[in-house]
């Protein structure tokens, strides 16, 4: 019996532990945007338009993670982002990159085709879930467009050049990750508290955290049941990095490794942090209206 407890105890202890760093980046996050954020959410009042907006500023955030320091930079690999690096890299000189030129959205970035195309592919699925939802089918291809133009207006006004202007010391690779996944994530966090989505790894751990928690029979939350599943698909598609990058000059494994992991760490208390101050903000400008209306 003492002994159960003391497990318990230890077991207590180590939640805490680990989840006292990502309640920190939470409220670190919200103390940094809450201010910007409540002036962007206030453009959803303009209903189509300014949701619109939103998205676009959504996908700048995501196209600058991804130029600046995921993919120039690291050549991190997760989510739709690293598959479509990964792709990229795998078809580098085929046919396919030639006859990428021809499509005006792309100017021969691969990347960018294979990040639309899966990203579509994955929304796809998500549709069936969400089918009776056409805000939210339109709202996350919106985001999924966006992005691609986002990346190739980047590339054209030279984005390259201000990476040449990142110290590039190995060392601060691992800082570049968790730049990258912060951007990414506040991006994501945007497009999400306006009912859309990005059609990444949350999507597809959503639907099969519902089935994980039938499996499970309620043992564990679902957030818990998410987060394990963002782990393993985006090690998963880490490890497919590692294999695919490792002969690059001045490739790091270990500094690689760390990069994405801290890349992933803070990914979700970000966006969850950008996603609950949106809808709240959200939620009050609808009161308010609804109040309005009413007074009329």
């Amino acid at each position: 019996m003492k002994n159960n407890m003391n497990i318990k105890h230890i077991s207590e202890y180590l939640k805490r532990l680990l989840t006292a760093p990502l309640i920190a980046v939470e409220r670190l996050t919200e103390w940094l945007l809450f201010w910007p954020l409540t002036k962007l959410f206030s453009l959803s009042a303009l209903n189509g338009l300014g949701e619109l907006i939103v998205i676009t500023i959504g996908s700048i955030f995501i196209a600058l993670s991804l130029q600046l320091f995921l993919w120039q930079v690291n050549h991190i690999a997760i989510g739709v982002g690293g598959l479509s690096l990964i792709a990229a890299e795998l078809f580098r000189g085929s046919i396919l990159e030639m006859q990428v030129y021809n499509i005006p959205i792309f100017t021969g970035n691969l990347a960018t085709l294979f990040y639309v195309t899966l990203s579509t592919l994955t929304l796809a699925l998500g549709a069936l879930k969400n089918k009776h939802n056409s805000q939210f089918v339109l709202m996350s291809f919106a985001g999924i467009v966006l992005v691609g133009f986002s990346i190739d207006l980047l590339r054209y006004i030279g984005i390259d050049r201000l990476v040449t202007l990142l110290p590039q010391h190995a060392l601060l690779l691992p800082i570049y990750g968790l730049l990258g996944g912060a951007l990414l994530a506040v991006g994501v966090g945007i497009i999400s508290a306006v009912g859309g989505s990005t059609a990444g790894p949350d999507l597809i751990c959503s639907l099969l955290s519902e089935r994980a928690d039938r499996i499970f029979n309620g043992k564990f939350s679902g957030e818990t049941i998410t987060r394990a599943t963002q782990w393993i698909i985006n090690g998963v598609i880490a490890l497919f990095g590692v294999l695919t990058f490792r002969h690059q000059e001045g490739f790091h494994p270990v500094l690689y490794i760390i990069s994405t992991g801290l890349a992933i760490w803070i990914i979700s208390p970000v966006v969850c942090s950008v996603d609950k101050i949106g809808k709240e903000i959200l939620q009050s400008y609808k009161i308010t209206k609804e109040n309005a209306s009413d007074v009329a």
